[in-house]
């Protein structure tokens, strides 16, 4: 690795980037991420972020002659899968968050082919707001993985946790299917067990029987 420029959203230039390099043959390796905290390591020339996020990654192949333009463009392709999983029954009353837990998730890149590094088992805790109390098929919650070419699949535990970290409902899914820049979307059921009985009285009273002693 001959120059690393790192740039975020409050750099004049972000969207532009300026490198300057001599009359040779290069790649250069782009990567534009929403990911959290991200960490290079030059030596593995791996990115790993602790929390992954929509992701892009180009390798430029530049030839620099003493004709060459100046100014170049290039598109990058996405290099993440997406999970959203939804609970189609009433959320219940209490519920603070949502755990999602896949077995191998891949939090990192290999900046120079592209491929997936890092994988194990994560948590992912997504917040619930206490407006999502009571309604059904509204709450949802999502999570990015590093992602190759070919489909693979892993098995994902979704949990519902209440302010003190106790169970409200958990459902393990087997097998979730996943493959670079596609979404895969799970729902079902999951606080069965917790749903409340709501009683509710029919107090209209039937016709009056009429008699007389």
């Amino acid at each position: 690795l001959v120059q690393q420029l790192h740039l975020t959203p409050s750099d004049e230039n972000f969207d532009a980037p300026t490198i300057t390099l001599s009359y040779a043959s290069h790649h250069v390796y782009i990567v534009v991420s929403r990911g959290g905290t991200p960490t290079v390591d030059d030596e593995s020339h791996t990115i790993v972020w602790d929390k992954v996020s929509d992701t892009f990654w180009k390798d430029y192949a530049i030839d620099v002659t003493s004709t060459s333009t100046k100014n170049r463009s290039c598109t990058l392709a996405r290099m993440v899968t997406k999970l959203k999983v939804s609970p189609t029954d009433e959320i219940p009353e209490g519920i603070e968050s949502i755990v999602v837990s896949p077995s191998v998730c891949y939090s990192g890149i290999d900046y120079k082919t592209g491929d997936p590094v890092a994988g194990g088992t994560v948590e992912r805790v997504i917040p619930v707001p206490a407006n999502y109390v009571g309604t059904n098929g509204q709450l949802s919650a999502s999570i990015f993985s590093f992602s190759s070419t070919t489909v693979w699949s892993t098995d994902v535990t979704v949990t519902a946790k209440d302010g003190n970290g106790g169970v409200l409902g958990s459902v393990t899914i087997a097998a979730v299917p996943f493959v670079r820049n596609r979404a895969t979307e799970m729902s079902g059921g999951m606080f069965a067990e917790h749903s409340p009985v709501r009683l509710t009285l029919d107090d209209a009273w039937s016709d009056a029987y009429v008699g007389e002693w």
